[in-house]
């Protein structure tokens, strides 16, 4: 994956002459006006717009500018092949672009190559589908089963993605909840390794599991945290709290532009904490409300922690402002809004268990305001009904 990613910004960096990636990407993101693409140069535009980590930062207009490259062509899927697909199935899912056509053109393979892609691809694959709300497609399923027979050989981080995958789908009753139960029980059975190192991402999904798990903990003090007994899954909870309580001191770490990672060897635990440059984090939808917000007699705080999230806006009253663009979005090449991302729902769902009000400010209904007024008036009406 990182290959064909990195080959394709190589690729570009050279054909515009820009060195930096952030630079490279906010260049084709936002004021390169692209011509009739040959394959290979749509192939490394749309690899570099959705798999570079700075759509973080232009991932709203980055969206764009893929569904315009896939308008203009995409019959080029029919000379790539499984390895050059893989990357593409994570591209779209990433900017959360479905097209019907190139997806169907993926599974296809996917499926006749079933047999020899390893197991950590497969995950891969399911993550990426689901993403893309395809829980439904058959080929979803049948690598759901290989996965639940084959739990028991993937690596720690990958068992947690998996997880955390089949818990959201649990929520959503469309998992049941022996199948989790199952998992559980291998997960706990597995070897505790050696050296537990609390990265990141490691953090962010692993409490993200422990909320799929036991709701009731996440308006409670992490440090002495307690599902009911009522919660069929209490019985592991003492397994996995200590490093639920880790993984949130380590969050709790994290400020501003900082990156926190903890590890863990045998009796030695040390913190490192490298500075992230220092750049402007809002999209383009949180800056327009941040600054209507400004014009209005309102105590607010940006970008705040809460539980395990930064949320965009939080008020008094446990009012959360939260800006829904694009990226929020599963859309396809009409532009047409086909559903929420599910990371999207869990977050939201996460907060609500909290005991925090959401006020979703979708960016379709903020462009059609013209002017100031109205949309005081707008965020106005929406705070109120709170």
């Amino acid at each position: 994956m990182n290959t064909y990613f990195l080959a394709s910004k190589s690729y570009l960096m050279k054909k515009f002459s820009i060195l930096s990636e952030q630079q490279l990407y906010f260049y084709l993101g936002k004021r390169f006006t692209f011509p009739i693409c040959n394959k290979t140069e749509m192939i490394h535009y749309i690899y570099f717009l959705s798999l570079s980590n700075e759509r973080r930062f232009l991932g709203d207009s980055a969206k764009f500018r893929v569904i315009e490259l896939l308008n203009q062509n995409n019959n080029f899927i029919n000379s790539m092949n499984l390895e050059q697909q893989l990357p593409l199935l994570a591209g779209l899912s990433n900017l959360y672009i479905y097209d019907e056509k190139l997806i169907k053109s993926i599974c296809q393979v996917i499926q006749q190559n079933l047999p020899s892609i390893n197991i950590r691809d497969r995950l891969f694959i399911v993550h990426n589908l689901q993403k893309l709300r395809m829980e439904n497609h058959p080929l979803f399923a049948i690598i759901s089963d290989q996965l639940n027979n084959q739990f028991e050989f993937m690596d720690h981080f990958d068992q947690i993605v998996y997880l955390l995958i089949q818990t959201r789908l649990y929520h959503e009753n469309l998992v049941s909840s022996q199948i989790i139960e199952n998992l559980l029980k291998q997960f706990m059975d597995q070897k505790k390794e050696t050296i537990q190192n609390y990265s990141n991402q490691f953090n962010s999904r692993y409490c993200q599991l422990m909320f799929n798990l036991f709701p009731e903990v996440i308006g409670q003090n992490y440090q002495d945290a307690k599902p009911s007994e009522q919660n069929q899954f209490y019985p592991h909870f003492q397994k996995l709290e200590r490093i639920y309580r880790i993984a949130r001191r380590v969050i709790d770490k994290r400020t501003g532009f900082q990156k926190v990672d903890y590890y863990e060897y045998q009796n030695v635990n040390f913190l490192k904490i490298p500075i992230e440059e220092n750049r402007e984090k809002l999209t383009s939808l949180e800056l327009k409300v941040l600054n209507v917000l400004k014009t209005l007699n309102i105590k607010f705080n940006s970008q705040e922690r809460i539980l395990i999230y930064n949320v965009d806006f939080l008020l008094p009253n446990n009012i959360i402002i939260n800006c829904n663009g694009p990226l929020h979005f599963i859309m396809n090449l009409q532009q047409q809004l086909i559903g929420y991302s599910p990371n999207h729902q869990t977050v939201l769902r996460h907060l609500k268990s909290g005991n925090y009000h959401i006020v979703d400010i979708e960016y379709e209904e903020w462009n059609k305001l013209t002017n100031l007024s109205s949309k005081q008036s707008y965020l106005k009406s929406l705070i109120n009904v709170i």
